[in-house]
């Protein structure tokens, strides 16, 4: 459909409207008083020409089939300019002398109700001004006519602010009409306009599919963009690289945007789908460039999840610590020590650019409480430990800063009997003796000193060393239970 529009200045009397010369922008004889020169074109149709002839007046046209028309000069852009051969579009607005007069604007003076129905029936957008707001909607002046426009349908968008809108001047499509009831829609207009947009816009993307445009509204969910007409959305993921929590972190409205155009759906309301990162540079192009691997870095907590925490380090570029990565004592959730939006330095521990992931570590090496756990927890060295916790088959021991082992439930019975809980249950201390050391595997065995060894104890050793096993290395381990952690290691790879 066709998008017509004129301007109508209307006149209360009956009163002819004084003629004016042919081809100037007052012509409302044209209008009201010819007869058409050729059958096949009415008066508001869009018709397509190539431009004949050139010149500082009005332009001639070829319609073809050997008829030519008059565009007015006064219905163009002054900083419009045009060339032999060129190919525009022109609305017919009347005819004289058996000549066809195309306008640009369709710009003229009317008698009210001639122009009123005229423009009702053939579709043609009307100026009127925005008068004042009332009970669900606002009062329009269109020339000396009031009409009505709901609320719904003064704009594209929704109206959180009504006064806006008022002495300002807009096009619109009359919808009902009755000398007593006139109804217009600006936003009918404006979808109208957008949909006549869109195979042009389809047609412009096959070959570059980014485009210019002005952000008018950000929601929630997403910037809504001004393409010249067409509206597009930008979806909150399609803003940034980085993970936002609103677009107003990056965008604000009025923002000059260059958008790349991902999908359009056309209809009778188009959906245009647009990404604002994928217009820019990725940061997973160059994140080596940017990130080091065993350097720290400032970063930002984004996200908490049971299995660790997600940290932005660079716009766009977000790294994950594992939980088991946070501390060198045991951490059960992340919320134990972090929370969103907390800053933090971190070390890069990995970078795979293929599947976007950066491993990150909040330990420092430095500080490792194993380092000299060697030469501190020899087998057969006695400590006074803490009781952490008591399972089914055993209790587990801190010992140092960090530092946990394992003492079986067969040493605890045989040195306290029946009422070992009372002895061996959190918080309580014991004293415990060194008789197993696996650093690579940071794994330490208790016994009770004076408490022989037992073949329950050897099998309570095994599940612990076993446990939570670290990736397969070469193993530095001492003491009495290096056999069993072989056997242990043996069983688990079968």
């Amino acid at each position: 459909m066709s998008i017509k529009n004129f301007e109508i200045q209307w006149e209360e009397d009956d009163t002819a409207v004084n003629s004016s010369p042919i081809l100037s922008n007052e012509f409302a004889s044209l209008l009201a008083n010819d007869t058409p020169a050729n059958d096949s074109f009415d008066r508001g149709e869009l018709v397509k020409g190539v431009i004949a002839s050139t010149g500082a007046g009005d332009l001639v046209v070829d319609l073809g089939g050997k008829t030519s028309a008059i565009l007015l000069r006064d219905s163009v852009e002054d900083s419009e300019t045009f060339e032999l051969g060129q190919q525009i579009s022109a609305y017919v607005v009347g005819f004289t002398d058996g000549s066809i007069i195309l306008s640009k604007t369709m710009t003229s003076k009317m008698k009210g109700s001639e122009a009123l129905e005229q423009a009702y029936t053939s579709k043609l957008s009307v100026k009127g001004k925005v008068i004042k707001a009332n009970k669900g909607g606002f009062e329009i002046q269109i020339g000396s006519k009031v009409a009505f426009c709901p609320i719904s349908q003064i704009d594209s968008k929704f109206v959180s602010n009504s006064e806006e809108y008022i002495g300002k001047e807009f096009e619109f499509l009359i919808t009902q009409y009755s000398p007593r009831n006139i109804v217009v829609s600006r936003q009918a207009l404006l979808r109208l306009r957008e949909k006549e947009m869109i195979p042009a816009l389809m047609e412009q993307i096959k070959t570059d599919p980014f485009v210019s445009g002005v952000v008018t509204e950000l929601k929630d969910f997403g910037a809504i963009v001004n393409l010249g007409g067409p509206q597009g959305m930008i979806h909150i993921s399609e803003v940034a690289f980085g993970r936002l929590n609103h677009p107003s972190e990056v965008l604000k409205v009025g923002d000059k945007v260059r958008v790349k155009v991902l999908a359009i759906e056309d209809g009778d309301k188009p959906r245009i789908s647009l990404s604002l990162k994928q217009a820019g540079t990725d940061p997973w192009s160059e994140v080596e460039t940017h990130l080091k691997l065993q350097e720290s870095y400032p970063g930002k907590v984004t996200r908490l999840a049971d299995f660790g925490a997600f940290v932005e380090l660079l716009p766009g570029l977000e790294g994950l610590i594992h939980v088991s990565e946070m501390s060198w004592s045991r951490v059960s959730h992340p919320k134990e020590i972090l929370s969103v939006g907390a800053q933090i330095t971190v070390r890069v521990a990995a970078i795979d650019s293929t599947n976007r992931r950066i491993s990150l570590t909040l330990k420092d090496a430095e500080s490792d409480p194993w380092r000299d756990a060697e030469s501190v927890y020899k087998v057969g060295s006695c400590h006074q430990g803490k009781v952490q916790s008591l399972k089914s088959n055993g209790a587990f021991i801190e010992v140092g800063n960090s530092i946990v082992g394992f003492i079986p439930l067969s040493q605890l019975k045989a040195a306290f009997g029946e009422n070992y809980r009372k002895h061996a249950s959190p918080p309580r201390e014991l004293q415990v003796e060194v008789s197993f050391l696996d650093l690579q595997s940071r794994k330490l065995a208790f016994k009770v000193p004076g408490v022989g060894e037992s073949e329950s104890s050897d099998a309570d050793y095994k599940e612990y060393i076993s446990m939570e096993k670290t990736k397969p290395q070469e193993s530095k381990s001492t003491g009495s239970f290096g056999d069993l952690l072989k056997l242990a290691s043996d069983k688990k790879g079968k």
